[in-house]
């Protein structure tokens, strides 16, 4: 028989599609590896016993600015203290949003190493596209980095936009490559 981390005894889990039901989580290496029938034998070597409070999955935050320069994350602290605090108020994934005048394929490692090493949790990036280069690129920024939801600033004058692309073209060209067509900003 397998032994699991922690057993999550007694609770109100909601699941997707199903709704609030009494079940008992099982977790390994922080992750939900089992949902099991109150009663169901399952070894665990922590059980934590709920008492019927409700369990809801962890909540995502669309759009987070993170660190000192809230541009891009650039060191631990911009990931392990904002995360720590998103983690303890119920949020497991966050999309970053980066932001900058120079082409993101030298920023996205740079970002992508400091969440790694430091983030509580989940994470992705939102891209705002300012130049007609990060317009261009977008098709290189979903291949190399995974990156699949951009901005399209229309207001701003200088290193955050606007491109000269309109708007038009930067939804076509997120839409060809199966991206998030881009939150226009004004």
């Amino acid at each position: 028989m397998t032994t699991y981390d922690l057993r999550l005894a007694g609770g109100e889990v909601y699941l997707h599609g199903t709704g609030v039901t009494q079940v008992d989580l099982l977790v390994t290496d922080g992750r939900i590896a089992g949902i099991v029938d109150r009663g169901a034998p399952a070894e665990a070597r922590e059980v934590v016993q709920l008492g019927g409070k409700l369990v809801l999955p962890g909540a995502i935050d669309p759009h987070v600015h993170l660190g000192k320069d809230i541009r891009i994350p650039r060191d631990p602290d911009d990931a392990r203290l904002e995360t720590a605090s998103a983690a303890a108020g119920g949020i497991t994934s966050m999309l970053v949003y980066l932001m900058s005048g120079e082409g993101y394929e030298n920023i996205v490692p740079g970002a992508q190493a400091v969440m790694e090493q430091d983030s509580y949790v989940d994470f992705g990036f939102h891209i705002c596209v300012g130049t007609d280069d990060h317009v261009h690129d977008i098709p290189a920024y979903i291949r190399d980095f995974g990156v699949s939801s951009f901005k399209f600033f229309m207001n701003f004058k200088g290193e955050e936009g606007p491109t000269s692309a309109s708007p038009a073209t930067t939804t076509a060209t997120c839409t060809t490559c199966s991206a998030w067509p881009p939150t226009p900003a004004r």
